[in-house]
């Protein structure tokens, strides 16, 4: 199992142009190859802003436990396999956001990708809706309206020759 940041982490994240401090809240899930976590950071103005932050951390790639909160990989050619997929997942998250018909309807808004803890991190703004886990439907039409929005949502991917894998209630 892995290890999780713990709540009140304090997380420093840098790239080559920028440096920014996160407050970890709460752990929201986690994929194949990433730990999910709510969290916050003051901006520039001095307010406080809720984001989703997406830590690499594969299942198969690194080992369970953390030193120091760092990420320990079993080897470094399955670090130099994972941080480019990672990369890659970032830069078609931004090819998603650039593209006019999906902007603020189906994708998260990626603020920018970061170093910390030997591993990758990319911020996410945070999602104000709810996902279909938490969603109490109060009749069966509301249900299929949520599974039309769905079906019209993969149907964008698939026009941009993309296969939509990781259709989950958590998600």
């Amino acid at each position: 199992m892995r290890e999780k940041l713990e709540k009140n982490y304090q997380l420093n994240l840098q790239n080559n142009t920028l440096q920014k401090s996160f407050i970890i809240d709460s752990f929201v899930g986690e994929g194949a190859s990433c730990l999910v976590y709510n969290a916050k950071y003051i901006d520039e103005l001095g307010i406080i802003r809720n984001v989703r932050i997406k830590e690499l951390y594969p299942l198969e790639g690194c080992m369970s436990e953390r030193k120091d909160t760092n990420v320990i990989w079993l080897s470094e050619e399955k670090k130099d396999y994972y941080i480019p997929q990672f990369e890659n997942l970032y830069k078609r998250q931004l090819h998603f956001q650039n593209i006019t018909n999906f902007t603020n309807s189906s994708t998260q808004i990626i603020d920018n990708i970061y170093d910390a803890n030997n591993t990758k991190y990319i911020i996410l703004d945070c999602a104000n809706g709810k996902t279909f886990d938490q969603y109490k439907p109060n009749h069966l039409q509301n249900i299929f309206e949520v599974l039309l929005s769905l079906t019209k949502l993969v149907k964008k991917y698939h026009d941009q020759g993309y296969l939509l894998l990781d259709i989950k209630p958590e998600n």
